[in-house]
């Protein structure tokens, strides 16, 4: 009994981890910051991509409005796709898109954003390094 346990237990865990090579080259933290259309840089925001190239995260991209909650994936050839949204995800406000790459081992990524809930003023540019 106790060898079944064991085998059980081992099982389970090597299956909650992701195989090396699922694991997207792009995962980690990122610092991103978003430019309007001015130019005008906002506030910095953090983004974890996951070891399935996913992520989500509360953002505040306007100094003086509510956090908005952006969530997305990227693939191993670089490519995000993401939707702005309300708190839950569920109504979609805007889109979060661009490309990630490597240069001498550093990681930057650059696209574009629009959210269309909140104004004229509501798209731009972003720059992203990981950290």
């Amino acid at each position: 009994m106790k060898k079944f346990l064991i085998i059980i237990s081992l099982l389970f865990f090597y299956s909650c981890e992701t195989p090396l090579n699922d694991i997207v080259v792009f995962s980690g933290y990122w610092r991103v910051i978003c430019s309007n259309p001015s130019n005008n840089q906002l506030p910095e925001f953090t983004i974890v991509i996951t070891d399935d190239g996913t992520f989500s995260n509360k953002v505040k991209i306007y100094p003086n409005v509510d956090t908005v909650f952006v969530r997305g994936a990227i693939d191993n050839n670089g490519t995000i796709l993401a939707q702005f949204g309300d708190s839950l995800g569920v109504n979609k406000t805007g889109i979060f898109s661009g490309t990630f790459y490597e240069i001498n081992g550093a990681k930057y990524g650059s696209g574009t954003w629009i959210d269309t809930a909140r104004g004229t003023n509501s798209h731009g540019t972003w720059l992203a390094r990981s950290n």
